[in-house]
């Protein structure tokens, strides 16, 4: 059973606590407080990254990216391939290559391309305020560096490019440079 495969959590063992929390940056384990969800309005706000203090408030519109099954979830472990998975696996429920891949809000790609590991077939878009979003493991991308995009557009399809063992798109959004939860600006699930 893959990584992207929708069994594939339940099967693994849990992560040896010599590989916890020490090897992982303050940074990154602390990363959500770049975004948080404001309950009262909806909205996403914004952190400065050294002071914390909230510098912008974001009422956007978001979709997710794909239907399919969560897999595995930020900042889980994903050892060997990361000790902090830095987004959200969102497998094909029946393990087939393809479903089309959307934009979760408005932007403008600033990479679509591969590269022979990692994220394979893959592509990024800026949505401005310093947020990024990375949609990778593709079987085909059909964006282009320069392209606005927005929720509806197909930027590629769903695969098994990279590092990945199973049909899945690895989702991630950063915040200033630092990967936050994707759930932080998404409802629900895939």
């Amino acid at each position: 059973m893959g990584l992207g495969s929708p069994g594939f959590m339940k099967s693994r063992s849990p992560l040896p606590k010599r590989f916890s929390a020490p090897f992982i940056s303050k940074t990154v384990r602390e990363s959500t407080f770049e975004a948080t969800l404001n309950p009262q309005t909806n909205s996403i706000e914004l952190h400065d990254p050294a002071t914390g203090k909230v510098i912008k408030d974001l009422k956007i519109t978001a979709v997710w990216p794909v239907h399919g099954v969560v897999t595995l979830e930020f900042g889980a472990s994903d050892f060997p391939f990361q000790l902090f998975h830095t987004g959200i696996d969102i497998a094909n429920p029946h393990s087939q290559i393809g479903d089309p891949i959307t934009p979760f809000t408005e932007g403008t790609v600033t990479f679509a391309g591969e590269s022979p590991i990692g994220l394979g077939k893959h592509v990024i878009i800026d949505h401005g305020d310093n947020i990024t979003s990375f949609y990778g493991h593709m079987s085909a991308v059909y964006a282009v560096k320069g392209q606005k995009v927005k929720p509806g557009d197909v930027i590629g399809l769903e695969g098994q490019s990279g590092w990945a063992t199973g049909p899945h798109v690895h989702f991630q959004i950063d915040v200033y440079g630092i990967p936050v939860n994707p759930r932080t600006f998404l409802q629900g699930n895939p």
